[in-house]
């Protein structure tokens, strides 16, 4: 694995157990055996670092996300294997990592927005519409209002 993918990798399960801000470059240097000065040889700033972090975090949920809905065999299926996908995300996460990530690092938590506005309520507006025509749904379900309801439920 490339140095930069391992310290942010590292950085990753360091936010997670201690939050974001409670971690410095040395806390991320030291128990990867690297000086400092090799992650600013990489990353201009924590900033950047925690921007990379939740970029990775976000490509691996996207996968995760379309597996899913690849795998499951009716929509019903994958919004209980969706919802399940969510409450351990955010178990794992905690709700300190995401103020933090709001409070002293608005970029990032900017595209986890982003993320969330365009590519969860694409896969809940295309569950519904397919549950609909399978007669899974009723009918008469405005797949918009239902798909911004279940996104501010997530």
């Amino acid at each position: 694995m490339e140095i930069r993918e391992r310290i942010i990798q590292k950085s990753h399960e360091l936010f997670l157990r201690y939050g974001i801000k409670s971690i410095t470059m040395d806390d991320i240097a030291k128990p990867m055996g690297i000086s400092k000065k090799t992650i600013y040889q990489f990353f201009e700033d924590k900033n950047e670092l925690v921007h990379s972090v939740v970029k990775q975090i976000l490509e691996i949920q996207k996968n995760s996300l379309d597996a899913i809905q690849k795998n499951a065999h009716d929509p019903i299926a994958e919004v209980l294997k969706l919802s399940e996908f969510v409450k351990e995300t955010m178990e794992n996460m905690g709700m300190s990592v995401m103020f933090e990530l709001q409070k002293y690092h608005p970029k990032s938590f900017n595209i986890f927005e982003d993320f969330k506005e365009n590519c969860v309520s694409d896969l809940i507006t295309k569950n519904l519409k397919k549950g609909k025509e399978m007669g899974l749904y009723r009918s008469d379900i405005d797949v918009n209002i239902m798909a911004k309801l279940r996104l501010q439920e997530i």
